[in-house]
């Protein structure tokens, strides 16, 4: 693969971030004012994703990164929604966060970011990629 070949099979990889919905929360399940903050910073960023992590980069440069392919643990051990959950989203984990992306294939393009105990208590964004 040459050099213009890569560029290209990355910027196809590369998708423009788009909020729809967003749940600032209340109680035990809300995050804080920096997180919150920095995931608002998430509209007009990008998703790139490959087989092993997908990646949501903020217009603040900050960047997270959720596995693929290592096991959920923290959602394990405080989500009790997780199981009903993985049912109908595809979960990824990073350190304090979830990203959830439909399963439905008509949905696949739409994501949601919460906290690591899950949408149904914590702070949420739903968002799509384009």
């Amino acid at each position: 693969m040459g050099l213009f070949d890569f560029f290209k099979t990355n910027s196809n990889n590369v998708k423009n971030i788009t909020f729809k919905l967003e749940n600032r929360g209340s109680g035990v399940g809300k995050v804080s004012d920096e997180i919150w903050s920095s995931w608002k910073s998430l509209e007009g960023g990008t998703l790139t994703e490959d087989a092993e992590k997908i990646q949501l980069k903020n217009k603040n440069g900050e960047i997270f990164t959720f596995s693929k392919i290592e096991e959920l643990l923290a959602s394990k051990m405080y989500n009790r929604f997780l199981s009903h959950e993985l049912t109908i989203f595809e979960i990824y984990e990073e350190s304090d966060f979830l990203l959830y992306r439909f399963k439905n294939e008509d949905r696949k393009n739409e994501f949601v970011i919460s906290g690591i105990m899950g949408m149904a208590i914590c702070s949420s964004i739903n968002f799509k990629i384009d």
